[in-house]
């Protein structure tokens, strides 16, 4: 459509000069899918949101440097400013495939850039809008993953003919997302753990109900824990529940999950045959990785995050962390013989309960809460598909011939 990147520049530009905002180049009937749900209704969400700051703009630079240090080049195609959001908008033309996989990066660092000149503006303010002639599969994952994960409010356009004139149109979501990524996660794509809070007062008598006027304290650690998880951009929930087993010298529990990121690497293995299954291999690296070293999610960051909340447990009790596992496991202890006293959230997962505790709320439950327990756990038996058949790693590197010969058979 351009015959170089710096005519599709001009052709920008020139545009611009002519509208009051980006908002009147867009085709705003393109690009909308009548029904989604899931990542595409996220994905379709962040759009509209994105286009509220591109019917007034004001340019700010073109096409010029933008950094504070000298020697430095960072050039974005547009910086614009939206007064009616009060808000930052950066613009990124890709006129051919190869350096549309480098869209995102440069994203990033305008975006930083950005902030070294208005420290205290928040990424809700900051307005990401790519327009590319081409989206290879590398640029839609990486903007997926930004959009869906990370919460970054981006835009993608594409250039388009309509009516001998060039006007852009919205990215279907669903072709953003591509046929490879899952709705759905296994509950065994979470790991994590129970905090049990020990009661050392048990081993001389019976009293358990002694932590009962503790359970603001304990609520007080979980919203820490997830203070900490969505400081880290994590994914996870937590638990807070009375054990009613006698034999437990731990009246009350924290059951911490977080999303295991390495296991999700087994959606390759459900794309295709063992026979037709050919990784590049950076992934076939992983997936090894992944067979000898098991990590299920039980990391550092979680292990950062659980901290934060100890914290606030270690004066009336005595923490310890235990049942290291996935998160089927954790809930079927956690459900055992207990009550569920409340329950946080981080990441993608405190949006799925809030949408649920709106939806309820609309509906006329008004009881229905953020920290509500019950309406969490609906909410994740609804999110994590117990019938998904998880390919388990932990053989994919495994070769029987090897064994025997290692064994002298």
């Amino acid at each position: 459509m351009f015959e170089s990147e710096a005519k599709m520049q001009n052709w920008f530009c020139q545009e611009l000069e002519q509208v009051e905002g980006l908002a009147e180049l867009v085709e705003l009937e393109s690009g909308w899918d009548s029904a989604v749900s899931g990542a595409a209704q996220k994905i379709q969400d962040t759009f509209r949101y994105c286009l509220k700051s591109l019917y007034i703009n004001e340019l700010i630079t073109a096409d010029k440097n933008i950094s504070m240090v000298k020697g430095e080049g960072l050039k974005p195609d547009a910086l614009l400013y939206a007064p009616e959001t009060e808000s930052i908008v950066i613009v990124e033309l890709k006129n051919i495939s190869n350096p549309a996989r480098e869209a995102g990066t440069e994203l990033s660092a305008y975006a930083a850039e950005v902030k070294s000149y208005i420290p205290f503006i928040s990424d809700g303010d900051l307005i990401n809008v790519v327009i590319s002639n081409e989206w290879p599969t590398l640029l839609r994952h990486y903007l997926y993953n930004e959009i869906y994960w990370h919460g970054k409010n981006i835009l993608c356009l594409k250039p388009k003919v309509i009516e001998s004139k060039i006007r852009l149109e919205v990215l279907s979501p669903t072709e953003l997302i591509g046929g490879d990524i899952p709705v759905t996660i296994s509950e065994k794509h979470l790991g994590g753990y129970q905090v049990c809070l020990y009661d050392d007062g048990l081993y001389h008598d019976e009293d358990r109900d002694r932590f009962d006027k503790y359970v603001s304290q304990m609520n007080t650690a979980l919203q820490a824990m997830a203070i900490k998880g969505n400081e880290q951009q994590n994914h996870g929930f937590a638990f807070l529940w009375k054990d009613f087993r006698n034999m437990s010298l731990a009246p009350y529990s924290i059951t911490v999950v977080n999303f295991a990121p390495f296991q999700s690497l087994e959606r390759f293995l459900q794309t295709s045959s063992p026979e037709e299954f050919d990784p590049p291999p950076t992934l076939e690296r992983f997936l090894e990785l992944s067979s000898e070293f098991c990590p299920v999610g039980h990391g550092q960051a979680l292990d950062n995050l659980v901290s934060n909340g100890e914290r606030y447990l270690r004066h009336f009790s005595s923490p310890r962390r235990e049942g290291f596992t996935y998160w089927g496991s954790l809930r079927n202890i956690m459900l055992g013989a207990s009550e569920l006293i409340s329950f946080q959230s981080w990441g993608i997962f405190s949006e799925k309960i809030a949408h649920a505790v709106a939806t309820a709320n609309e509906s006329g439950d008004l009881s229905a809460t953020l920290n509500c327990p019950n309406i969490a756990m609906q909410t994740l038996d609804s999110f994590i598909d117990s019938n998904y058949q998880f390919i388990d790693l932990t053989y994919y590197a495994y070769d029987p011939e090897e064994e025997s010969c290692e064994s002298g058979l």
